[in-house]
């Protein structure tokens, strides 16, 4: 069979499209992130859990941490939705395995890079242009495979969780999402639904996490501060939940 070769407007189509998809995957993740570290912060508290009896204080504050960790599976799984017009971590995975959009990305990196180290020595003396010339072409081509090989990292994460070691796990987040969460299927919230998969979660979203951040770097070319981000909602949390329980009243200012 003779394979349907692209127009180079349609394989740009696409490269656009993956831009888009990642930008919007970027938009979900910090959202889950939000969700995840406050949730992560309280459930990991040994010392409020050790407060809590069976008052009606304690029976909001299971909802709250059950509507956390709600939206933090939701969250999460919403990346991998089949969506051709949303984020859709499939879809992405499909055009990180089309050579045709990989080359014409690279191409755009490498142009990109070659313009800007090309315009930094503009005003260099002519007899030095040759060399700084090469300089740029060599930080090009430098850039693109650096873009080429965080790409490849991107696959092996996703396909941990398509059909390797991971698949199982990300079919049950699929599944209790759709049947549990969602669709709001439960016949009462069992006591330990707090801690339920705690660890799993955690995995599964620091692959998410890190996936999308290699993501950015490779597709856009864009770093943020993941670290930095995360201590926030971290620090937050543990600044909320220091409020509620009154501790350090006469820094409760500083909390808030």
């Amino acid at each position: 069979m003779i394979k349907k070769q692209c127009s180079s407007s349609e394989v740009l189509s696409r490269v656009k499209k993956l831009k888009s998809r990642v930008e919007e995957a970027g938009n979900q993740i910090r959202v889950a992130m939000s969700f995840f570290e406050t949730w992560d912060a309280t459930v990991s508290n040994k010392d409020l859990y050790s407060r809590l009896g069976r008052s009606y204080a304690t029976g909001a504050f299971k909802i709250i941490t059950f509507a956390l960790y709600r939206e933090v599976i939701l969250g999460l799984i919403r990346l991998w939705d089949k969506d051709k017009n949303g984020t859709s971590i499939p879809e992405i995975a499909r055009a990180l395995r089309d050579s045709a959009v990989v080359d014409a990305l690279i191409s755009q990196i490498e142009a990109e890079s070659l313009g800007q180290e090309i315009l930094a020595f503009q005003n260099a003396p002519p007899e030095c242009h040759i060399e700084l010339k090469k300089r740029a072409e060599k930080k090009a081509n430098e850039d693109g495979e650096q873009a080429r090989s965080r790409m490849k990292r991107c696959l092996e994460i996703i396909e941990r969780y398509e059909d390797g070691k991971h698949s199982k796990l990300c079919s049950q987040f699929r599944t209790l999402r759709n049947k549990r969460l969602a669709h709001h299927d439960l016949e009462q919230i069992p006591d330990d639904v707090l801690l339920y998969n705690k660890e799993d979660v955690k995995d599964f979203y620091k692959d998410m996490l890190d996936l999308v951040h290699e993501l950015q770097l490779a597709v856009l070319e864009r770093d943020w501060d993941v670290k930095g981000s995360v201590a926030l909602y971290k620090r937050n949390a543990n600044f909320f939940w220091k409020g509620v329980t009154g501790e350090q009243r006469e820094e409760r200012s500083a909390h808030i």
